[in-house]
C-alpha cells in the first residue's frame, strides 16, 4: 500500500474509532434489588441495615445503596483471595456500613447473582450482627 493511502486508511479508522464503539456492550455492570438475613438468634440494627436495598457490582466494584435515604452508601473493591477457598468467591474490602469500617466480606457469586456476608459492628457497646445479603 502506498504511503498516501495507508496514511488516509489510518485517518479513516481513527475518525470512525467513537462511532464503532456503541457497536459494542463494554458495561460489564448489574444492578439488583438486596434482602438481608441475620445469621444470629439477636440482631442489631436490623431497620437500618435493611435500608441498604440496591446493589450494584461491575467487575471489580461492589456499591449498596439505599432507595429510600440517598445518603446510605458504600462501596469496595471486589478482590480474589486465598483466605476464601471456593473459586466462586471473593473478599470485598472497603465497605462502611453506618459510619462503621468493615472487616472484608466474603462475596460469593451465585446463579441470581451474589451473597455478600458482612459483620457490621453494633452502635455502641452492642454486640456485632453477622448478616447474608443476597441478591433478588
Amino acid at each position: 500500500m502506498k504511503p498516501a493511502r495507508l496514511k488516509w486508511a489510518a485517518l479513516t479508522c481513527l475518525a470512525l474509532a467513537p462511532a464503532a464503539g456503541c457497536l459494542f456492550d463494554d458495561d460489564n455492570s448489574f444492578t439488583y434489588d438486596v434482602t438481608w438475613y441475620c445469621g444470629m438468634d439477636e440482631c442489631t440494627r436490623t431497620e437500618e441495615v435493611q435500608r441498604y436495598d440496591r446493589a450494584r457490582q461491575d467487575y471489580s466494584t461492589l456499591t449498596i445503596t439505599s432507595s429510600v435515604d440517598d445518603t446510605l452508601f458504600t462501596d469496595g473493591i471486589i478482590a480474589v483471595s486465598n483466605e476464601v477457598p471456593r473459586e466462586d468467591c471473593r473478599l470485598v474490602h472497603g465497605l462502611n456500613f453506618l459510619g462503621q469500617d468493615i472487616e472484608p466480606a466474603r462475596f460469593c457469586y451465585t446463579p441470581d447473582g451474589f451473597e455478600l456476608r458482612v459483620t457490621i459492628p453494633g452502635d455502641g457497646d452492642e454486640n456485632s450482627t453477622t448478616w447474608l445479603l443476597r441478591t433478588n
